[in-house]
Formats: C-alpha cells, structure tokens, sequence
C-alpha cells in the first residue's frame, strides 16, 4: 500500500495505489469479469448524480443476497477500509481543513457500492455525489488497453489512470472520467473498471 495525501486546502484528497494485495486484486479482477458478464447495464445518465455518464455500470447489491455477500471479494475486502491504519490516512488528510471531516468518516455506518465500466468513447461528464464520501478503485486488466479514463477532481487536479489506485474524497467535490480511446481489437472486459464505494450515514 503506497498513500499519497493531497492536503491542498481547499480540496484535499487521498491517493492509496496498490490498495489490494495481489491475492485480493486477482480475486477481485475475476469476480469483475463473471459480473460483467451476466449483470452489466448500458446506461447514458447519471443514475442520481447530475451528470451525464456514458458506461456500463453494475450494482451488485442487488445482485447478491446477504448471504451471498460474505463471498463476494469486492465486498469482503471493504474491511480494509474499517481497519485503524486506514483511519489514520483519513485522518491524516482531513486534519488541517478545520473541519470534522475525518471523524464524519469513521462515524459513516452505511456504504452502497457501483461497479462502472468504459470502453470506447465512455466518459462520466463532471457531476458530485449525494452521499458524504466517495471512494473509487480504478481497474483494467494488464497490459493496459486504452489511453485516458483519468479522474478529474474538482476541474483542475487530474489523477491518472492507475491499476488498482484507491482515491478517496468528499462526495460534493465536482468530478468526472475523462473519455477512454481502446486500443484496436480488444475484446470486451479490457477497457477501464471503476468500484466506486459510497459512505454516509443513516439513523
């Protein structure tokens, strides 16, 4: 795990890349590629969020039953996100904002989770999000087979396109995918994944 914290000060951020081992990135990575194959949806709106989305997006919360839940990998490796050395980096990001944002972290008590896909000419215009905040795992499988798919917070900083890189933010942070250019040929599945997990609070 290799954290990077972005303390600017009006718009900090965390950047974890190598979030997942190995082990759990492989796991993770077939469990997209079954998904994929069986639940994802075309859509072209922001299923909620005011902007406008060309991707395929799963939600495998109503896929999986609870049961099924417990072995789904996607969701047993969210107990890395609970763990005290994660808390810490939360904090550690937040800290001189003069805000309670890292402990409204710690107290979020629900998390909602969509996969997104994009492949040619896929792009997530800029919009926010309508929980507290926002955590998305950038995927693809290797070698990489398209250029672009960058996430852009808040119209200026521009995180790259990196396999298995966690980025955490605020969900009212205004951002987008920029658009994805395939490399000719490729089949379905090589294009750009995104786990996006959603945390806020409910009585």
């Amino acid at each position: 795990m290799k954290p990077t914290v972005v303390n600017d000060t009006n718009f900090p951020y965390l950047i974890v890349d190598d979030w997942y081992t190995e082990e759990e990135l492989n796991r993770v990575l077939i469990e997209l590629k079954s998904l994929s194959t069986t639940a994802m949806v075309r859509t072209e709106d922001g299923h909620g969020s005011p902007g406008k989305a060309k991707q395929f997006r799963i939600f495998p919360q109503k896929i999986y039953s609870d049961y099924g839940l417990q072995y789904s990998p996607i969701f047993s490796c969210l107990k890395k996100q609970q763990q005290q050395e994660f808390h810490d980096l939360v904090h550690k990001t937040f800290e001189n904002t003069k805000t309670a944002l890292s402990l409204q972290f710690v107290s979020t008590n629900t998390t909602d989770t969509i996969i997104n896909y994009y492949e040619q000419g896929d792009e997530y215009n800029t919009h926010f999000d309508i929980f507290q905040f926002t955590m998305i795992i950038m995927m693809y499988q290797t070698p990489k087979s398209f250029t672009g798919g960058e996430l852009v917070l808040n119209y200026n900083d521009t995180i790259e396109c990196k396999n298995n890189r966690l980025v955490l933010f605020p969900s009212h942070y205004w951002h987008g995918v920029n658009k994805i250019e395939m490399n000719k040929n490729e089949d379905k599945g090589y294009g750009r994944y995104s786990i996006s997990h959603f945390y806020y609070s409910k009585v």
